[in-house]
């Protein structure tokens, strides 16, 4: 007979049941702790190394000037007023500047009308004018022109006049030859017929002498119209020569007038740049974008001396710099191009954010400080320069402002970092001093 213990302690009843709530606790439990050390061998934790820094222009601060100076006619804006490039900061009077200009372009189109003349002078053309040239200049340069050329046209008209007379000399000059020739041929034959009628006294002699006369005169009238008609010649090449002697004066003249022009010209193409820039820098624009610092002329109609500063620009960028500094402890683990986070003291990043930034250059050598310490400047350069508020608008980042900034050095598991004291104390272990 086999004896139950629990029923003799409980005779007449059934024995009670076992809890699962032990077994259930416990195994919940393990399966926690498994979870639990799962999790930590998996999740990961940033390594940062910790500075802390200023924002820092990133460029020099810009001084605004002016070459040449002159009378401050507007100031158009104040310290503290934020700029683009190109933003009007000062006016200068641009009256003497602006006439001078304007001089230099006015002789420089009438030098254009005047080329244009000249050149068609050399061609013996008729000038053509650009279109955009004034109607006035071209108006003169054409009345000048149509004086010369009438001028030229009535010293030709002179030799054309001369030439028809040594033309007509010439022509009388034939004439005359020619009827020295028939005289001489007929006073020829008269001697051949008279020769034989006085060898044989049917004809005195006297009259083959004067047949002779006859003869001898012809010749010679026939040697003075060979020279005649020399002379008529050399005389039309002459006229002919005296026109393209006038011609190639009228030539001569164009051209070195058109030289002259030309370096006028050329003078006013170079100037002309020169005292445009001189007009534009009347009006000192701010070269960068940033904010004024300080404007140093403060008197609308006082005078700015040449070279005088004008006003002072801090420049703003698209990125900002920060200054960081590093204790050395840490700076075996940075790097440049490492990924870091800016925290701005002046705004909570717990309400507005951080701003994302890179590390762009590390020291060479710790800077040692008066109180003794030392630490390693790390320049960071954000990807953003503003912070946004709640309500959507930017928040101004200026240089001076203190930062905290985290350069991230690499990710390490929970776990790592519960097991770090373990690992130390093993190392530690079984060792003496």
């Amino acid at each position: 007979m086999q004896i139950d213990p629990v029923a003799d302690l409980f005779p007449g009843e059934a024995p009670p049941r076992r809890s699962a709530v032990p077994g259930i606790i416990i195994v919940t439990v393990c399966l926690a702790v498994f979870a639990l050390i799962t999790w930590a061998a998996v999740a990961e934790l940033d390594q940062i190394t910790r500075g802390d820094g200023k924002v820092v222009p990133s460029k020099r601060v810009q001084v605004a000037q002016n070459l040449e100076g002159g009378i401050v006619s507007e100031i158009a804006v104040m310290a503290g007023d934020r700029v683009e490039p190109g933003d009007l900061l000062i006016r200068l009077d641009s009256t003497q500047f602006g006439a001078d200009y304007e001089q230099s372009r006015t002789d420089f189109l009438a030098a254009r009308a005047r080329l244009a003349r000249l050149a068609a002078e050399a061609r013996f053309e008729a000038p053509a004018f650009a279109p955009d040239l004034p109607a006035e200049m071209i108006e003169v340069e054409r009345s000048i022109h149509a004086a010369r050329a009438a001028e030229l046209a009535a010293s030709l008209a002179m030799v054309d006049a001369q030439s028809r007379q040594r033309q007509e000399a010439l022509n009388e000059a034939r004439v005359a030859l020619d009827a020295a020739g028939r005289r001489r041929a007929l006073a020829a034959e008269e001697l051949d017929v008279l020769g034989p009628l006085v060898a044989r006294g049917l004809a005195p002699k006297l009259e083959r002498i004067r047949a002779e006369q006859r003869l001898a005169e012809a010749e010679g009238a026939i040697e003075a119209g060979r020279l005649a008609v020399a002379r008529a010649d050399a005389a039309i090449d002459e006229v002919e020569q005296q026109r393209r002697t006038t011609r190639e004066r009228f030539r001569t003249r164009a051209i070195e007038e058109l030289a002259t022009a030309k370096l006028d010209h050329d003078r006013l193409v170079e100037q002309l740049p020169a005292l445009v820039d001189k007009v534009r820098r009347t009006e000192v624009r701010s070269p960068v974008k940033g904010i004024v610092n300080r404007v140093l002329v403060t008197t609308e109609g006082g005078v700015a001396t040449p070279g005088q500063p004008l006003a002072e620009i801090v420049p703003v960028e698209d990125t900002l710099l920060i200054d960081a500094e590093v204790k050395p402890a840490d700076i075996a683990f940075l790097h440049p191009g490492q990924p870091a986070r800016v925290k701005l003291t002046a705004y909570d990043y717990s309400v507005y954010g951080m701003l994302d930034a890179e590390v762009e250059t590390i020291g060479a050598d710790a800077v040692v400080k008066e109180d003794g310490s030392s630490s390693y400047l790390v320049k960071v350069r954000t990807t953003g320069a503003a912070l946004t508020a709640p309500d959507g608008h930017p928040l101004e980042i200026i240089p001076g402002m203190v930062a905290q900034v985290d350069i991230l050095t690499g990710r390490r598991t929970v776990l790592d970092y519960l097991l770090k004291p373990v690992v130390k104390l093993r190392e530690m272990a079984l060792t003496e001093r």
